[in-house]
């Protein structure tokens, strides 16, 4: 019995570490599409001078995931008029659907920007963001290898040291 136990544990103990390691790699994909949603919108405002609710909608869908669902999301409550602040609405929508800390705060600085500036300082702010995030992006993406191979062998060492603990 306690060597099914200990089995059971260092299992376990192994999934939480894959897991651990599968979120580290959810995090950087949803950091590139949120990149991606942004170059589109500095495109879309650039060329097609498109209102927020619109450009939002359309990013979303082009990029889709969570990402694009929150973009959608925030279209839809602009459109809606539940809050003349793009920052309330985006806490709202937030609130709803998780995302890991470091996607939340860029989706964040991005609502923070949006609707305040003229054309040319809405571009430059979107452009900042995107540089944050990019920077991110590159940090997340240089440790990613090292960060997932630990994540995993912490949780198969875990298990393991567990279940010799308990035998």
């Amino acid at each position: 019995m306690k060597l099914i136990g200990s089995v059971l544990i260092a299992l376990g103990c192994s999934a939480c570490g894959f897991y651990a390691a599968a979120a580290y790699r959810s995090e950087v994909k949803l950091l590139r599409s949120l990149h991606l949603a942004l170059e589109q919108m500095s495109s879309h405002l650039q060329y097609k001078l498109m209102p927020l609710p619109i450009l939002l909608s359309e990013c979303g869908a082009f990029v889709g995931g969570k990402v694009g669902q929150c973009l959608c999301l925030l279209a839809k409550e602009l459109e809606q008029q539940s809050s003349p602040n793009v920052l309330t609405c985006m806490n709202v929508i937030l609130d709803k659907i998780p995302l890991p800390f470091s996607v939340s705060q860029s989706l964040r600085e991005l609502a923070g920007s949006l609707g305040k500036f003229d054309l040319d300082g809405q571009l430059r702010d979107l452009a900042s963001v995107n540089l944050r995030i990019s920077d991110r992006l590159t940090q997340l993406e240089t440790d990613k290898s090292v960060r997932v191979y630990i994540a995993k062998t912490l949780g198969i060492c875990a298990g393991i040291g567990l279940a010799i603990i308990l035998l």
